[in-house]
């Protein structure tokens, strides 16, 4: 990590999800949030910044709640971080695709794969839909500021037009230009939204 660190100066490191039955849909039931909390506190003492990542709207019972509970974790994990929460993605031939198929989870027709639009892989109701997808734009906010679960369930209810949605992805995608190429990042930033379609 050590030598490394002269040439990176970010890392991801794959949250998934926090709770162990969760974790178990990502063949990674022999992960804890011990384990990530040890690995994102080795990182740091390197002096990495680091990108907790996650995906969301699990085919569970309760993917709301799942997912709140992911973002809890990775604050618990990372207060102050960056991070990045993903739409969960249903690929036909993966174990995730069987499990959805025998446990009548159905594919979204309007996910078309771009993780960063918040568009669920699976056609939950639109209420979930929207809280999902919410959850997602607001994931950076709530970890890197520590944001109170009220909060996070207040902001996850607001339904917003295609203007506003632009700018939360634009804010939240400009954080982690910012916080990955330090003093670059804004000019950097700068020239991707002016030559970029971000999908929102």
């Amino acid at each position: 990590l050590r030598t490394l660190r002269d040439i990176v100066n970010v890392v991801g490191l794959g949250i998934q999800s926090i709770r162990p039955k969760s974790l178990k849909l990502f063949n990674r039931q022999w992960d804890s949030e011990e384990k990530m909390k040890a690995a994102y506190d080795r990182l740091r003492s390197f002096g990495y910044s680091v990108n907790l990542q996650c995906i969301v709207g699990l085919p569970i019972a309760d993917p709301v709640d799942d997912a709140l509970d992911t973002i809890k974790g990775m604050q618990r994990i990372g207060a102050g971080s960056i991070c990045s929460c993903y739409p969960l993605m249903i690929y036909p031939a993966s174990a995730i695709g069987k499990y959805c198929k025998d446990n009548n989870f159905i594919v979204n027709p309007e996910c078309y794969g771009d993780t960063n639009s918040g568009v669920t892989g699976i056609n939950f109701n639109h209420v979930i839909r929207e809280k999902i997808r919410n959850i997602c734009k607001f994931a950076t906010l709530f970890v890197k500021y520590n944001i109170s679960e009220e909060w996070m369930r207040a902001l996850i209810e607001v339904e917003f037009n295609d203007e506003t949605s632009k700018k939360l992805s634009m804010a939240r995608y400009k954080e982690c230009v910012v916080d990955r190429l330090k003093e670059e990042g804004e000019e950097v930033f700068k020239e991707i939204a002016e030559t970029t379609n971000v999908r929102y």
